[in-house]
């Protein structure tokens, strides 16, 4: 079993393949739903306003400690984004089998390097007991959204 640090988000999809996979979810070892979707991305609040945010997740305040899963293009509209508290411990399960070789279902942490997952692994998301810590000068978080998301804005 290998662990990984991530900062930003985890995203799990078939890569350059739009195509549905199916996807077990478990918060706390309880099963939660089954669902078919392009992906999955499980989000830090730091993560909240990149690729979360362009699939729909909302955007997360840094001070609040939360865990955010976004599914990418869900088959059902009743899947929807949902924000937890990061004490939780999600259990991913692939319940797809590749279809072709080159159909490589994936893991991409912080949008660098991709694992390649195969049917029946298990991917556990949790905080990590490690912190990081980063300086800031000032608020200026709402000011960050209106210019880089243009937010508020017509």
């Amino acid at each position: 079993m290998d662990t990984f640090l991530a900062l930003n988000d985890a995203v799990v999809n078939q890569g350059a393949f739009a195509r549905l996979i199916a996807l077990d979810l478990e918060i706390n070892n309880r099963k939660v739903v089954n669902f078919k979707a392009d992906g999955l991305i499980v989000a830090t609040p730091t993560g909240s306003t990149a690729h979360s945010l362009s699939a729909g997740g909302p955007i997360v305040h840094p001070s609040i400690e939360s865990i955010t899963i976004t599914p990418i293009c869900p088959n059902s509209l009743a899947m929807r984004p949902i924000v937890l508290p990061d004490s939780r411990q999600l259990t991913v399960t692939i319940e797809t089998q590749r279809r072709e070789k080159s159909a490589l279902i994936g893991l991409t942490l912080d949008g660098q390097d991709m694992l390649i997952l195969e049917y029946g692994d298990k991917i556990k998301f949790r905080r990590s007991k490690r912190k990081i810590y980063m300086a800031r000068t000032g608020n200026r978080y709402y000011k960050m959204l209106r210019r880089k998301l243009k937010w508020g804005q017509v």
